[in-house]
């Protein structure tokens, strides 16, 4: 009993053959190419591969001081594909001075971050422009304003706007606040005073 009939030149079964091993080589690919991995070891790096970055895409941080970087997360991914920077060793990436994080687009995800010793004359160390976006494993530490005259009540905060924080935490010179850095908390030296808590 034959079980595939013959196309003009070919069986049938061949031709199935081939059209599956060319749809798995196609999912291998899209796959791969969906879910790189970028090293970043300084500012116009880490700008490069949020730029290039795909859904599914993780960016990592390199160990190390980040002085006066700014973060504008605001690459383009999905609920199912979200894209992820973090540190390469929670903890050990280092953001000071005028430092900060901004979340741009949805479905982003940041963790392991430590904000110590820096300190903005405005905006917010953490801001959530953007809806469903995460920050995990991140602390802010004796970020305070320059001088104890500095009025952080206009806008200088730790973070602004609504977005998902978990395992957060700010210290103020002097204070300990081990709460979610995006539960209304203000940025240390809020009501001009350092170290206030």
């Amino acid at each position: 009993m034959k079980l595939f009939f013959t196309l003009p030149g070919k069986t049938w079964f061949r031709t199935w053959q081939n059209l599956l091993s060319a749809a798995f080589a196609f999912l291998l690919i899209n796959t791969a190419a969906a879910q790189t991995v970028r090293t970043a070891a300084n500012a116009s790096q880490l700008n490069a591969a949020i730029a290039a970055s795909n859904p599914g895409d993780t960016i990592i941080m390199t160990n190390g001081t980040w002085t006066n970087v700014a973060i504008n997360f605001n690459a383009i991914a999905t609920a199912a594909q979200p894209i992820v920077l973090r540190a390469q060793t929670p903890g050990k990436v280092i953001l000071n001075g005028s430092s900060s994080l901004l979340f741009s687009a949805p479905y982003l995800m940041v963790n392991g971050l430590y904000f110590k010793g820096g300190a903005l004359t405005t905006g917010s160390i953490v801001r959530f422009n953007s809806t469903n976006c995460r920050l995990t494993n991140t602390a802010i530490v004796d970020y305070n304003p320059p001088s104890t005259s500095t009025s952080t009540s206009s806008g200088a905060g730790v973070c602004a706007s609504a977005g998902s924080c978990s395992r957060c935490g700010t210290r103020c010179r002097g204070a300990v606040r081990p709460t979610s850095c995006c539960s209304g908390a203000t940025a240390c030296g809020a009501r001009g005073a350092r170290g206030s808590a």
